[in-house]
């Protein structure tokens, strides 16, 4: 307690619905703290479960307000707050959570450091499957919806550390008290769903700033109450979710922020209604009238408007810096769910771990950090990583290449060899010989240094200059090239090259990003791989020279220039392409098709410059015979 005024630094409130079994654990970790200044206030709003004698009995500490009617989380807040005694900080806790003991120091600890903070983040992390991210701070796109970030995805190193977000979530923040005496507590209008969106944007606008702290770790049951209420699939929440969303945007945008973001706002909307709608025509409809609903009832919500925007301390520019801030986040979101999430929920099965193999010579583990470290996107450094140090990737690939041929006694050459990890598991296969032909000088000599302590495999890594294979004529079983011709320079002569060091009778199997996959997974820019590539080189390239430089940061300089470096070529050409050279070579294509190696979903490409049909899968593979000879005329 405070010593000259007895009130307590903090008061933590927490919302109750039906939640008895759910309190106990909640309230046991949450007076387990190291930070032992802070009462506790929960506000029970209509509960039917004996919640009310269970608080009684067992946490006499705590002080409850009770009430026979359903309040909703907005509503049950403002009463927890207008109750609160504390001198400092106020926390809102969801009833189905359980907080780490250090929770309410990390997060009292970041405020206390920089005045600048209005509120705080918690690390919510899977109930469950603790290694699961529940949230990681909220974002707030241009479009007008809020995203968690982080939600479902597997912790990761980015997510262990402290970042500026839009704002926090409602069931797991700190907010300092003059804040909200400043600018307002949650609006009851939204009842549920959003009003803590709407509380974190009156804040930003408002001069005051929200951070991450991983420190603050909180595990989320996130199925409470069991009602079905807490479903994405309920009507009412979609009605909810739609109405508020619009109404966040109403009360906060500021005008031409508006004006410069209405056909985004209204174009969202209606592409979620038309997804919803086809997935179900109840939850489409309930979209619909959610957002009907805010338009017919925008008149409160204009006056709430003027009172806040007279009071506004940021200007436009800065609330659309803020967009894109949350866009920046967003997408790395984005890029860690492409390469991380499997085709499954994560949060229903344990996802796999990276499988570091252990007889990997400590050599090769060190010069793969190293070979990591300087690279800019963390999402990539997280990818070389991964490919070098798990093995079990590769075998997934050898499957499918056996498939199409034998790999036992054949000679195999990798194109591309990922560290040697292809080569490696095609000895295994007994391979009577397998090679690495490497471009990238450090990732040959990573090879070598993988092998350089296991004698005997019958494994040779060459380096070569991407164009020019250094091996004989048809001198070669088996070509594996995944994901490797995007990065050559000419196409064509890449698989010339091939072909010719190809024995008749054996396959080339090729895989490649498929250009036209809706989130592409190297860059990140929609729809930039249908320009062709002369075209790509000079309409961007000219954008990273001056005078165009000065308007795009340095992030997008260095994504605008991976778009130029890489060469995403289709379907159609590969396929053109093969047969140019056939008549020199003899080659059958045997097998076209799209897939997706997380889901293992395969669409075979009948049609392929009808690309349309292409869009869900992100790789595509092309498996090519080399004929034997014809024998010719007497």
């Amino acid at each position: 307690m405070n010593s000259a005024s007895g009130a307590p630094l903090i008061s933590v409130v927490i919302p109750a619905h039906n939640g008895r079994d759910l309190l106990k654990s909640c309230l046991d970790s949450l007076f387990d703290q190291t930070e032992k200044d802070f009462e506790t206030i929960v506000v029970d709003n209509g509960s039917t479960d004996g919640t009310r004698e269970f608080l009684e009995a067992e946490f006499p500490q705590v002080r409850a307000s009770y009430y026979e009617e359903k309040l909703g989380f907005a509503r049950a807040a403002n009463i927890g707050l207008s109750q609160t005694r504390a001198t400092d900080y106020i926390s809102l806790l969801n009833q189905d959570t359980v907080v780490a003991p250090n929770w309410l120091a990390a997060l009292k600890a970041r405020l206390e450091t920089d005045s600048s903070l209005g509120s705080c983040a918690s690390k919510m992390m899977d109930y469950d499957h603790r290694n699961i991210l529940d949230g990681a701070g909220d974002v707030y796109l241009s479009n007008g919806y809020a995203y968690r970030l982080g939600w479902s995805l597997r912790d990761a190193p980015e997510f262990q550390k402290s970042y500026r977000v839009f704002g926090a979530c409602g069931g797991a923040a700190l907010y300092r008290k003059t804040m909200l005496d400043e600018i307002g507590w949650f609006d009851e209008d939204l009842m549920m769903y959003y009003e803590d969106v709407d509380l974190s944007f009156r804040a930003q606008i408002y001069g005051y700033q929200c951070e991450f702290v991983p420190e603050a770790r909180i595990y989320h049951i996130g199925s409470a109450p069991k009602d079905g209420e807490h479903s994405q699939n309920n009507p009412k929440i979609l009605y909810l979710l739609a109405r508020n969303s619009l109404f966040v945007v109403l009360k906060n945008y500021p005008l031409m922020a508006l004006i410069r973001n209405a056909h985004r706002i209204i174009l969202s909307r209606i592409l979620f209604a038309r997804a919803y709608y086809k997935q179900n025509p109840t939850l489409g409809l309930a979209c619909l009238k959610g957002n009907l609903s805010a338009f017919f009832k925008m008149g409160p919500m204009l006056l709430k408007r003027w009172s806040i925007q007279r009071k506004r301390k940021v200007d436009y520019r800065e609330v659309i810096r803020m967009f894109q801030a949350s866009e920046k986040l967003m997408t790395l979101h984005q890029k860690y769910e492409t390469w991380v999430r499997s085709g499954e929920d994560l949060k229903k099965e344990e996802p796999a771990q990276l499988k570091i193999d252990k007889s990997l010579p400590e050599t090769f583990k060190n010069a793969v950090e190293k070979y990591a470290s300087p690279v800019k996107d963390p999402v990539d450094r997280q990818r070389i990583l991964d490919v070098n140090l798990d093995p079990s990737r590769f075998y997934y690939w050898a499957d499918e290449i056996e498939q199409c041929h034998p790999i036992s006694g054949s000679v195999i050459l990798s194109s591309g060899c990922s560290s040697g990890g292809c080569v490696q598991v095609f000895s295994e296969r007994g391979a009577s010989k397998s090679i690495g032909a490497e471009v990238d000088p450090a990732l040959s000599k990573l090879s070598k240094l993988r092998f350089q302590d296991w004698p005997g495999n019958n494994v040779q890594i060459d380096l070569y200059d991407g164009l020019s294979l250094p091996y004989e004529d048809q001198s070669v079983d088996v070509v594996s090239s995944l994901h490797v011709l995007e990065h050559t320079k000419d196409n064509k002569k890449y698989l010339s090259e091939i072909f010719r060091v190809l024995k008749p009778g054996g396959i080339l199997f090729l895989d490649l990003p498929n250009r036209y996959f809706k989130m592409e997974q190297h860059t990140m820019y929609n729809y930039v791989h249908y320009l062709p590539k002369k075209v790509r080189d000079v309409v961007i390239g000219g954008v990273l020279k001056r005078p165009f430089a000065k308007f795009f940061s340095e992030n997008a300089r260095h994504k605008l220039g991976v778009v130029c470096d890489y060469h995403f070529p289709s379907p159609a050409q590969i396929i053109k392409m093969v047969e140019s050279l056939s008549a020199e070579y003899f080659l059958k294509i045997e097998d076209a098709l799209y897939h997706s190696p997380d889901k293992q979903k395969y669409r075979p490409i009948v049609f392929p410059y009808l690309y349309g049909f292409a869009r869900r899968y992100p790789s595509f593979r092309i498996v090519v015979r080399k004929l034997p000879n014809p024998v010719p005329a007497p």
